[in-house]
């Protein structure tokens, strides 16, 4: 599905994207928000304990509202702009909070107003505790064909230190209900830098998401965010948290298991089996178009970076009002072509596959020895970076060992 080159409308003729191939949604509901969360969401407990309670009907109106979101969107779009999407991301929040037959109306609206690839990724976050076997079969049998399980960590202190409310048995189980239900792609979230955290713990943690026989596993560094319980409790004590050297000691730790296992990383932050990366994470890090609907989501499209309002009642009221488009958030970021390549840079150093000369001449008619020459060749002095595809200027870049390590060095290069 990826081109070769800049194929309209994915990208302008000046590089920057035209339409959105790609979907984000986000659900904002969760059983209790944890203590680290930084993203929009709100804490509704368990709404099986009510089906027709307060946190129930909250649900309904938000996907009565989002499906509205999607079909007003599409019919504001130019005809060359509504294109199938290649890929589609329920995020949150805890998506699955939502009854399965929600979920279900929610993506077939994606699918009637927007079209759906015939090999569309169809991914759907989920916490281990919220989902029963018979959920998996209908998921499944909706569309969804990718789960990503939010794991973080197998220790029942760390698990409670991050308020989760599942262990390492459910995960186990959720897993095998997912398989069972025809799930082929199914990922592991993953933290390091928790508070008490070591390499064994780690390793540990990653061998039971193996075992358990996830294609996908993430590694994200926790971060103190303000504002949230975890920054108010640590960051006047960066004692209680590994050092810079100890998390790094625990990413690695990962990774490298991880790779020996079969499952190389690809970007940053993701390791996979082969064939099974996140198409739509890709996406993101190929400075793709993508659409954002719901509360707080982002989009990028018709060259503009967009965000919803954060708060349900003032992103229900814009959507009432038709105000939809890109154009129609006051905060929006109109992006030209020289941040576009700034933005294909950066981006593209997530991935470890790095920045590829011919696809960045395809889409810019300019290769970055010409534009970043300078930069580039520091990078390469520093160690920063590596390169093949001699001779110049045709090389392509990727981070080095060493930048991997200092990958925000590199980043801000191009920022």
């Amino acid at each position: 599905m990826r081109p070769s080159g800049p194929v309209f409308p994915r990208y302008r003729p000046d590089g920057t994207v035209g339409a959105a191939f790609s979907a984000y949604l986000h659900v904002p509901f969760c059983v209790r928000k944890c203590g680290y969360c930084d993203f929009h969401s709100l804490a509704i407990g368990d709404p099986r304990s009510d089906p027709d309670g307060p946190a129930a009907r909250q649900m309904a109106a938000y996907a009565e509202t989002v499906r509205e979101e999607i079909r007003r969107t599409a019919d504001a779009m130019e005809p060359s702009e509504r294109v199938p999407l290649e890929t589609v991301y329920f995020g949150g929040g805890t998506p699955t909070l939502l009854p399965p037959a929600t979920l279900a109306a929610i993506l077939d609206t994606l699918g009637t107003a927007l079209g759906l690839a015939d090999d569309v990724e169809a991914t759907l976050e989920a916490n281990p505790g919220t989902l029963r076997p018979e959920d998996f079969r209908q998921l499944r049998e909706a569309g969804f064909n990718r789960v990503s399980l939010g794991l973080q960590a197998i220790q029942p202190f760390l698990l409670r230190r991050l308020g989760r409310i599942h262990d390492a048995t459910r995960f186990d189980e959720a897993v095998r209900d997912a398989r069972a239900a025809g799930f082929r792609n199914i990922s592991a979230d993953l933290m390091a830098g928790i508070p008490g955290q070591t390499p064994r713990h780690m390793a540990d943690s990653v061998d039971r998401a193996l075992a358990a026989g996830v294609t996908h596993v993430s590694v994200y560094s926790l971060t103190l965010e303000p504002g949230t319980p975890f920054h108010t409790r640590y960051a006047s004590r960066p004692d209680a948290l590994p050092s810079e050297d100890q998390e790094r000691a625990i990413y690695r730790t990962a990774m490298d298991r991880l790779a020996a296992a079969g499952l190389p990383a690809y970007e940053i932050s993701s390791a996979a089996r082969p064939g099974f990366r996140c198409r739509h994470n890709e996406a993101y890090w190929m400075a793709e178009g993508y659409h954002g609907f719901g509360p707080a989501a982002h989009g990028y499209r018709s060259g503009i970076r967009y965000s919803n309002p954060r708060d349900m009642d003032p992103w229900r009221d814009r959507v009432r009002q038709g105000a939809v488009r890109p154009e129609d958030d006051p905060d929006g970021v109109r992006i030209n072509r020289d941040e576009a390549m700034d933005e294909a840079m950066w981006l593209g150093f997530r991935r470890l596959d790095g920045v590829s000369a011919d696809t960045f001449r395809a889409r810019f008619g300019t290769y970055p020895e010409e534009r970043y020459g300078d930069r580039l060749r520091q990078l390469l002095r520093r160690g920063l970076l590596e390169r093949d595809g001699a001779p110049d200027p045709a090389g392509s870049y990727r981070l080095s060992g060493l930048g991997l390590d200092l990958a925000n060095q590199v980043f801000l290069e191009f920022v």
